[in-house]
């Protein structure tokens, strides 16, 4: 649906909407109790209709400062509030689906929030056709471990569930895991590569990628059947 189709039919709303107080809710002329009931439904079905098709703007021709005592800026187009909470997304059936924006990880530098509901900057979360997405993105905040008063870094984390395979994406670390099953319940170790054993690495079934001059591009794992 093209954005001209989109600020037409916005435009159309709200001039219906502007008919319907003036000359019926908001008239100096009375009407009977069930009309008014009826004009009054009406304008609330027109107000959904304008959230939809609001759903549905980009915000292209920008934003116009209110005349307002908290200096908002509201688009030129569907009056939205800028930077204001979305409550609601519309999502097309076909072609590429977009929710919010990229959100990166916060100035290390910047202060120390008191607890973890506060540092929040983004905790979202959608399962995608059978796969499970999550980003958080935080300010840092004081936690406990062990007993021991320590600060959690801001960070931004991505994490994708798929089955029994799970990437956690941070600021600094790229982790696949692979569920154990009931049989492979245990302890768990961990090394780097050059410190295990070939008759281990034997087992593993993951194949590294790498350049002409040693560079390390990425790493691919078999999945276990």
């Amino acid at each position: 649906m093209g954005q001209k189709y989109v600020q037409q039919n916005i435009r159309r709303t709200i001039r219906l909407m502007n008919f319907i107080c003036k000359n019926y809710l908001f008239s100096k002329k009375r009407y009977p109790r069930k009309t008014m009931d009826k004009f009054n439904e009406l304008y609330q079905t027109l107000g959904a209709a304008w959230e939809y098709f609001g759903l549905m703007c980009q915000h292209k021709k920008g934003y116009r400062k209110l005349k307002d005592k908290e200096g908002r800026w509201a688009c030129r187009i569907c009056g939205k509030i800028k930077n204001s909470p979305a409550w609601e997304y519309l999502l097309p059936v076909h072609g590429a689906k977009v929710i919010g924006q990229y959100v990166g990880t916060p100035n290390r530098k910047s202060k120390t929030f008191p607890d973890k509901q506060k540092a929040r900057l983004v905790d979202d979360a959608i399962y995608f056709h059978g796969a499970r997405l999550n980003v958080r993105v935080h300010h840092s905040y004081p936690s406990s471990l062990l007993d021991k008063k320590i600060n959690i870094a801001a960070d931004r984390i991505v994490e994708l569930q798929e089955k029994e395979v799970r990437v956690w994406i941070d600021s600094h670390l790229v982790d696949v895991e692979i569920a154990k099953g009931k049989a492979d319940k245990g302890k768990k170790y961990g090394g780097f590569v050059w410190e295990l054993p070939k008759k281990l690495l034997k087992k593993f079934p993951i194949i590294c990628s790498y350049g002409p001059q040693g560079q390390f591009y990425g790493v691919e794992i078999f999945r276990p059947k």
